[in-house]
């Protein structure tokens, strides 16, 4: 039997991507799920560890049956084109995955059909009938307390009443055990928004949840019983442990689980980060060290959809600008975690600032005086300067420490710093000037310091701009593999003779078109309106406010303590200028009660109160006279 103790191993790395459904190709958001797995997976290669990068695609469920129907396919022939289209679009990406899992796979459902026995011989699973509503487009059961106005809690589309036979499996059970592991593992889900608003799911307790449908035919069927298949999002969660092949690898599954992180778009992080950790608690099974949720990637603040007419192709910007540039720009426009705007004039911005002029063109000068001036040849300095090296290891350490930990952006971050430092310092020494006056030496000394720099800047960048670090290696005339022990300095032999350079990012001169696309974005002080369905989406009622206090760590903000319909909620508001605490216990006031709890200043905040205000002036929003606590506002 498969168990053992959770607990790091230092020596592998184990990192996924949720599967994609493949009712539809892939998009700027899976490609930058994606490529925040492929970047971490080169991290952690650059220390020769055993690295596992699994991607994939899940293939069963309504929507793909009823999308093969609508292509004249069998599903299967449908799936097998649709997987295709992933596998290539990530080649043209420069993904470098180490399993691509489909649920459709004979593995997969030999996995599956394993763990489901388990599941129900430990009674963790039963069979029970299901009546309430259902929502098509998401393949979901809603429960009475979330399905408001009859609409999806997700999608909010209509849903529908049924009534089925399905198994069910006791989520309930798990509510104080996985509370207890959250209080343990303070780094179990990242960032810690994400983690707070899963906490907060779990205070108001779990349901039992059906993980099987009779009414689809499309999927993997439970065992001996011929009427149901098995939910789409049960068996698709365990294409994680079908990687690492569980049923017959003990030294593979002993060497990579419990998987060291799962990165998960913000929508399904409760599938992963509550579903998925009580069916491996169900299983007796260590639980991955991190699921990493990140944010949406938006459109002139909208969510991408085929609909709205919106969604970007990542394969056409690679074609265009190249892989690195996709790369690269996507990280620096999007922080990890939350919701970013992304689109063909962010790409072009970031190219020609920050990849063209401080990178390119730091490379381009430096590399081409090496040839001009002292043809092609440096000679190592008996010493470099002290503030080089010790910008650099500061720069190195942050950017490990930062990796580490999931901090994408920062540390990006620490290393552009380090790129703008040594721009700064070709601007101080005035290479140019050494030339003109015939020193040698000097101008050597100086070439030589941005030239190593360089060199081991091309090992730390090869994460986040694997083709781009091979082009720098290429022009120093430097063939080494890519690892951690070579990011250091003075490691440029005297006499080594580099290559004539190839610039890394022409600067890119935008079209006319594109010119007036970035103009008619629109201003920030430009009214934007919106539409019924919009504004139906916040969900506000009447509460009383029971306890307030002040911020332990703000001045302007308070906590106060709600009575709703949900029960007891706390809000963070920052009201403190205007209201003394004591005169606000018992007031009535307006709650946004579906608004995602965030962290204020190190304090939870489940919602929103309303207040009008100006410059001068704040009156939170109440009624004028007092009715019934959870009255619905709109």
């Amino acid at each position: 039997m498969k168990q053992r103790t959770q607990m790091s191993n230092n020596n592998s790395f184990y990192i996924t991507t949720p599967i994609y459904y493949v009712n539809g190709n892939p998009h700027i958001g899976t490609a930058y799920t994606t490529l925040i797995c492929d970047t971490f997976a080169r991290f952690h290669r650059l220390f020769q560890k055993e690295v596992r990068f699994t991607t994939g695609t899940d293939e069963h469920g309504q929507k793909v049956y009823e999308s093969a129907l609508e292509n004249k396919r069998t599903p299967q022939e449908h799936v097998d084109i649709m997987s295709q289209n992933y596998i290539k679009i990530w080649s043209n990406l420069g993904i470098k995955y180490d399993d691509f899992v489909r649920t459709t796979e004979d593995r997969h459902k030999q996995l599956v059909n394993h763990l489901f026995k388990k599941l129900i011989n430990s009674g963790i699973v039963y069979k029970g009938k299901y009546q309430g509503a259902y929502c098509t487009p998401c393949e979901s059961f809603v429960t009475q307390s979330k399905a408001e106005d009859n609409k999806c809690p997700d999608c909010s589309r209509e849903l529908t009443a049924v009534e089925e036979e399905n198994y069910f499996f006791k989520l309930s059970a798990f509510t104080q055990k996985l509370k207890d592991y959250y209080s343990n593992n303070p780094n179990f889900v990242v960032p810690t928004h994400r983690k707070n608003e899963m906490i907060s799911m779990l205070e108001q307790g779990l349901e039992d949840i059906s993980i099987s449908r009779s009414s689809v035919s499309w999927g993997i069927k439970i065992p001996d019983e011929s009427e149901h298949v098995i939910y789409v999002w049960i068996e698709a969660l365990m294409n994680y442990l079908t990687s690492i092949d569980y049923l017959n690898d003990d030294k593979k599954f002993n060497t990579f689980w419990p998987a060291h992180c799962q990165v998960v778009g913000k929508d399904i992080l409760k599938f992963h980060s509550i579903t998925w950790p009580a069916i491996l608690m169900a299983l007796d099974l260590p639980l991955p060290q991190t699921i990493l949720a990140h944010g949406f990637i938006l459109s002139n603040g909208e969510k991408m959809s085929k609909s709205k007419g919106n969604v970007v192709n990542p394969s056409d910007l690679v074609d265009k600008y190249g892989r690195d540039s996709l790369r690269f720009s996507l990280f620096r426009e999007v922080s990890l975690g939350q919701d970013g705007s992304y689109d063909e004039g962010s790409l072009i911005k970031r190219y020609n600032s920050e990849l063209a002029n401080d990178l390119g063109n730091l490379s381009q000068r430096v590399l081409s005086m090496v040839i001009k001036n002292l043809d092609g040849k440096l000679k190592q300095p008996k010493k470099l300067d002290n503030e080089i090296i010790t910008k650099f290891e500061e720069a190195k350490k942050s950017y490990k420490d930062y990796f580490e930990n999931y901090k994408l952006n920062q540390g990006i971050e620490s290393l552009w710093s380090y790129i703008g430092y040594l721009n700064k310092f070709v601007d101080q020494s005035k290479p140019w000037a050494l030339a003109k006056e015939n020193k040698l030496s000097e101008l050597n000394d100086v070439l030589y310091t941005v030239a190593d720099s360089l060199k081991a800047l091309a090992h730390l960048l090869s994460p986040i701009l694997p083709e781009t670090s091979i082009k720098i290696l290429q022009n120093l005339n430097i063939s080494e593999d890519l690892s951690w022990e070579h990011c250091k300095l003075l490691q440029i032999p005297s006499g080594h003779k580099i290559n004539p350079p190839i610039a890394l990012f022409p600067r890119i001169q935008q079209t006319k078109d594109q010119k007036q696309n970035q103009q008619k974005k629109p201003k920030k002080n430009q009214q934007k309106l919106i539409d019924i369905e919009d504004f139906q989406k916040i969900k506000m009622e009447l509460v009383s406010i029971l306890e307030a206090k002040n911020h332990p760590e703000a001045d302007k903000l308070l906590v106060l303590q709600l009575s709703t319909s949900q029960g007891k909620k706390q809000v963070v508001s920052g009201i403190s200028d205007f209201y003394k605490p004591e005169n606000l216990i018992g007031k009535q006031v307006v709650f946004v009660k579906n608004l995602k709890p965030c962290e204020l200043r190190g304090v939870l905040s489940e919602g929103m109160i309303l207040a009008a205000s100006n410059k001068k002036e704040l009156s939170l929003v109440s009624v004028d006279q007092k009715i019934q606590e959870g009255s619905k506002v709109s």
